[in-house]
């Protein structure tokens, strides 16, 4: 293949063509290439999935000669018939125990790498089927075909764009440096392509990454030229604008079209160049300031635990002097779909995106097309008038800049999270309720302006404290519901912040998934328990623990439950000690792996991996006494209360300061962690939780 394409002469083909031309001819010869080269098979419908990928020619001879020997033991009845038989059928059956016993243990050890090799097998042992179920479109009509559930889709993800009427409010230059232009490097297009992940689905134009990373080296030239090309002319060929839409089931009935997410396949060459133009745009954001600090979506150095843990510090603080708190949790309606054309262009250009690259933004968002795809039927070809495409590269980053400016209309607190945000302040006197309320109307006024929607059935407060109040709040003049708990950034928050509606369900979600690896996976040895938890369970019981950190003995010995109820069940390790199962298996206890966890963020945190502007404060020695250590050392900060004392600035201070110099000295996020594990080889309270 790669003789073949060097024989092409690109220039010849191409030269006097249009854009959309040369991509196309692109995409002729790839498939071309494709087709001559590229072995093909050819797959029964209704065929296993799992006997396709266990049954090879060796296990197909056996299973032959076992019919065989059945038929003549049936037809002969002998005993040397019968014999015969028992021997082939126990072959096979051996063969085959040790083919899934391997494939089991191979899927295993991928589990983290490529969930989606796991997944599969486990879907192909349901009985259900599983996918979109039926819907019932705008008519009321029951959808049963795929053809129908994907037209019903369509119909629906179509029916949420917006057409913008009115003239764009004015926006003021908020820099003097402009981004116009992004150069294209060959070798920089080679080494991308060469990092494609092949296992990611084929675009609308139906080039696969395979291809694309095995011609890396030929077509490198060729696909920098149509980059440039498009770049400087600030046009997107119509391909790119093309996107194979996946519905991704939110909450809800699953009969209703609305309850579902659409997910956009694009091309995976358009994902290419858009990485790179966004890795412009955000060096010019980050270079000239221009990033809202309060926004911790899509931007580097920031990520949802870091926002939890800053605003749980701001609470806890609160909280601890004996004062309250008031949170609005705001739900924006449709906001990635929703977003208007020239008003985001208008902002583009306001934060310094000018001329070329304003122009290719401009033609990226412009005649985008959708076509729905329901176990592999396609709708028709709907039109998306607005918005950004949820499933590309540059979507997401073009959605924070629109909303970039919002926490400037306000006088309270605002964090956000992309379109996730929270608005919140303290309640000292009756002049803070007004104050809030007040944001919340300039809140709305500004969405009004900027075409988006606040919905206020799906807004709701949050009243933290004591003696709170709890004030009423109106959005739109509706009432929001008051809450004593809500998901944020995918944990629960209650009103005592004590976190144990979100620990018990971690805890069940974990024995869910465990259960269902039980269930799947036929034979469980040590290896392939480690390998699943570790990928799969283990990480229901990680995320953000930092920040719902068991304040309980009780919350914290029902988290261990899961793992040393797991381990009991592993074949030839249920009569050792909790502690001797995990040394056995190398698996610390979780009680470590929290404490370990807070460690690596308060590295990230102390030696600038994390943004600076955006961590939670802590508390520096102020004395020579208190500098006795390592050159990060902590203070401990003065706690009222049980919850100030286990907030994480605080109970992290001793672990962090007993650190020896090369463990904080770390190079790298990877070499703290080797270090860090180092110095904790000898701990024996690793493996033993009573310690």
């Amino acid at each position: 293949m790669r003789q073949d394409c060097d024989k092409i002469n690109w220039s010849e083909l191409m030269e006097g063509k249009s854009l959309d031309n040369k991509y196309e001819i692109l995409c002729e010869q790839l498939k071309q290439l494709e087709k001559k080269h590229v072995p093909m098979i050819s797959i029964e419908l209704g065929k296993s999935k799992k006997k396709n990928g266990l049954v090879n020619a060796e296990v197909r001879k056996m299973i032959k000669k076992k019919n065989t020997t059945w038929k003549k033991y049936v037809k002969l009845h002998t005993e040397e018939t019968r014999c015969d038989y028992t021997k082939a059928r126990n072959k096979l059956r051996k063969e085959t125990r040790k083919a899934i016993k391997d494939y089991e243990r191979d899927i295993a050890k991928q589990a983290k790498s490529n969930p989606k090799k796991f997944w599969g097998y486990v879907n192909s042992k349901r009985k259900s089927p599983v996918g979109i179920a039926d819907l019932t479109d705008s008519q009321g009509n029951v959808c049963r075909s795929n053809y129908s559930k994907a037209n019903a889709l369509k119909e629906w993800f179509e029916s949420v764009y917006i057409e913008e009427n009115t003239p764009s409010p004015k926006v003021e230059e908020k820099t003097l440096n402009h981004v116009t232009d992004v150069t294209i490097v060959t070798n920089d297009i080679q080494k991308r392509l060469s990092n494609l992940n092949v296992k990611k689905s084929v675009g609308p134009d139906g080039i696969s990454p395979k291809i694309l990373k095995e011609l890396s080296n030929e077509i490198a030239e060729v696909i920098s030229g149509i980059f440039q090309e498009s770049i400087d002319e600030g046009t997107v060929p119509q391909l790119w604008k093309k996107a194979h839409v996946t519905a991704l089931f939110k909450k809800g009935a699953k009969s209703n079209p609305s309850n579902y997410r659409p997910i956009s396949l694009t091309c995976i060459l358009c994902k290419v160049l858009e990485s790179i133009i966004r890795t412009a745009i955000l060096d010019h954001l980050t270079q000239n300031n221009l990033i809202c600090k309060n926004q911790y979506g899509f931007v580097p150095k920031r990520s949802t635990s870091l926002q939890l843990l800053k605003v749980m510090e701001e609470w806890i603080q609160v909280i601890d002097n004996g004062g309250n708190i008031d949170v609005i949790y705001l739900d924006v309606m449709k906001a990635f779909d929703q977003v208007p054309k020239n008003r985001l262009l208008t902002k583009l250009s306001s934060c310094g995106i000018k001329k070329n690259l304003l122009q290719w933004i401009d033609s990226f968002l412009t005649n985008r097309t959708l076509t729905v795809l329901v176990n592999g039927c396609k709708s028709g070809e709907g039109m998306a008038t607005s918005g950004v495409p949820q499933g590309s590269v540059l979507g997401p980053l073009l959605f924070v800049i629109y909303i970039n400016d919002l926490p400037n209309e306000l006088l309270s607190a605002v964090y956000m999270f992309a379109d996730d945000t929270k608005m919140f302040r303290e309640m000292k006197d009756n002049s803070d309720h007004n104050i809030l309320q007040s944001d919340l109307h300039r809140l709305n006024q500004w969405a009004k302006d900027w075409m988006l929607s606040f919905h206020p059935g799906k807004s709701s407060v949050l009243h933290l404290g004591k003696t709170n109040p709890q004030n009423k709040y109106f959005l739109n003049n509706q009432e929001l519901q008051n809450s004593s708990t809500e998901k944020d950034l995918g944990v629960i928050v209650d009103d005592k912040l004590k976190f144990e509606e979100h620990i018990q369900s971690k805890i069940s979600k974990a024995r869910q998934i465990w259960g269902l690896i039980r269930r799947s996976i036929t034979y469980i040895d040590s290896n392939t328990f480690t390998c699943l938890f570790k990928a799969l369970v283990r990480p229901h019981l990680e995320y953000a623990n930092c920040v719902w950190f068991p304040a309980t003995k009780g919350q914290s010995i029902d988290i261990e439950k899961v793992q040393r109820s797991a381990t009991k069940q592993i074949p030839g390790l249920s009569e050792l000690t909790y502690p001797e199962r995990l040394k056995k298996l190398g698996l610390p206890t979780l009680k470590h792996r929290r404490r370990r966890g807070d460690l690596i963020e308060t590295f990230k945190m102390m030696t600038g991996i994390y943004d600076e502007g955006a961590v939670p404060d802590f508390e520096r020695p102020t004395t020579a006494f208190d500098t006795r250590g390592h050159c990060y050392k902590l203070r401990q900060p003065a706690s009222k209360t049980n919850l100030g004392h286990n907030r994480f600035t605080s109970r992290v201070v001793t672990d962090w300061n007993s650190l020896p110099d090369y463990v904080v000295e770390s190079e790298s996020v990877n070499h703290f962690k080797n270090n860090l594990d180092d110095y904790f080889q000898e701990d024996p309270s690793v493996y033993d939780y009573d310690l």
